[in-house]
């Protein structure tokens, strides 16, 4: 394993339509108790003032701006591509690391990934994610989601995955995956490359003490059209390619009954054409993601990846918030 002294970690941020954010996000990258090796920032066909906010920030940054909007999957690639350390830290736009995130995160390395403990900013007392994971009927959720930030385990843990908003990830594991999943844009590629990296061996650690707050869904909007179409499609596009084979089967009653509830879920806020549209789109794309997932690594199975599958599935989350209102 490399020595302390060898560890190089870059950040990697990909930011559109991220004005209001991403300025306050650099300057805690600035303000970092330990300094990171470079930062690379990949500006995906901005129309606001993203890309002034960026060069506002009195940080050394390597620059890209797309004329085209590249979509978040294929612009971390591009970061990753342009990023020179052994590690990557992918970091969204909207978040804002506490002063000592990347000393802790160095201390949880080497690593093949490293989750953070996640807040919102809104409510900062209560867990945003402590990893990320999949429930047992195949659907991507934060880990210990709403919980007192009181109650977080101070050691370091193993986890499934890390999220987006805040994932750390060694390099040559990362290329060995083969980046993130660039046929799904938006939304969930972190699920998707979390789970076929834990299907090909990686490890994930929890560090507890390096603490992120995010703002959320800042640039698309939780029931956005956009956020829907995205989020329903790539569903099922990760759950064909990403779970273990012998979890594709197991996961299929429990996942379909997430579909029925969503449907009502989404025909109660207007959203049931954008839903269904979304899973017409999936069921065209199934042909390419089989393929796909015929050339993914993968030595470890679903009996040893589901007890950090630890989540209720979606009708124990929600009787969790009822009780928690």
């Amino acid at each position: 394993m490399a020595g302390d002294d060898a560890l190089r970690v870059s950040a990697v941020i990909v930011t559109h339509q991220s004005e209001a954010t991403v300025g306050d996000c650099l300057e805690s990258l600035r303000r970092q108790s330990v300094a990171f090796d470079e930062v690379v920032v990949v500006d995906s066909a901005s129309t606001d003032g993203s890309v002034p906010a960026v060069r506002r920030v009195p940080l050394a940054v390597r620059l890209t701006a797309s004329p085209h909007n590249l979509g978040f999957a294929a612009a971390c690639n591009l970061g990753a591509r342009q990023a020179t350390g052994t590690h990557l830290a992918f970091l969204n736009p909207d978040v804002v690391l506490a002063e000592d995130w990347l000393a802790q995160i160095r201390a949880a390395l080497p690593a093949d990934m490293v989750a953070s403990q996640v807040r919102s900013i809104a409510h900062p007392d209560r867990v945003e994610s402590l990893g990320d994971t999949w429930t047992r009927c195949g659907i991507p959720v934060h880990r210990r989601q709403g919980t007192s930030a009181d109650a977080v385990p101070a050691e370091p843990q193993m986890v499934l995955g890390a999220p987006g908003c805040a994932m750390v990830v060694e390099r040559q594991w990362f290329a060995r995956l083969g980046g993130f999943d660039e046929d799904l844009f938006c939304i969930h590629e972190d699920s998707d490359l979390n789970l076929r990296a834990a299907r090909a061996g990686a490890r994930c650690v929890l560090a507890p003490a390096a603490v992120v707050y995010h703002h959320g869904s800042s640039s698309i909007g939780r029931l956005s059209e956009f956020y829907v179409w995205y989020g329903q499609r790539n569903l099922e596009w990760a759950y064909l390619r990403a779970l273990p084979r012998n979890a594709l089967l197991t996961c299929l009653p429990g996942h379909l009954l997430y579909e029925c509830g969503a449907a009502v879920f989404f025909l109660r806020h207007g959203r049931l054409r954008t839903f269904l549209s979304a899973k017409s789109a999936a069921l065209a794309g199934l042909g390419r993601c089989w393929r796909k997932r015929r050339r993914d690594l993968e030595s470890v199975g679903w009996c040893r990846l589901r007890s950090m599958c630890d989540e209720p599935c979606f009708a124990g989350r929600w009787a969790q918030k009822a009780l928690t209102r």
